[in-house]
């Protein structure tokens, strides 16, 4: 892929999820200097639905779902 934001010019491209429940093991706490540090473990992500996908630096929307990305792609000879 050769994703190029037509707004910005950026070659970096996201996905937008909503709804999305995190879940993240605390493995370790430590306050040895007066500030907690948390070291975490494995994540889980459950549910969710795409929103967008749009450009990672300007936020310029590109495509609502899969299909429409494809098709903006490869009709922009990105793909």
């Amino acid at each position: 892929m050769k994703f190029k934001c037509p707004q910005c010019g950026s070659g970096r491209l996201e996905e937008i999820i909503l709804g999305v429940v995190q879940a993240t093991e605390i493995i370790n706490i430590t306050d040895d200097d007066g500030s907690p540090c948390i070291d975490y473990g494995e994540i889980t992500l459950d549910d969710g639905h795409v929103s967008q996908y749009q450009c990672l630096k300007c936020g310029f929307h590109i495509a609502e779902d899969e299909e429409d990305l494809l098709d903006y792609l490869k009709e922009r000879e990105m793909l």
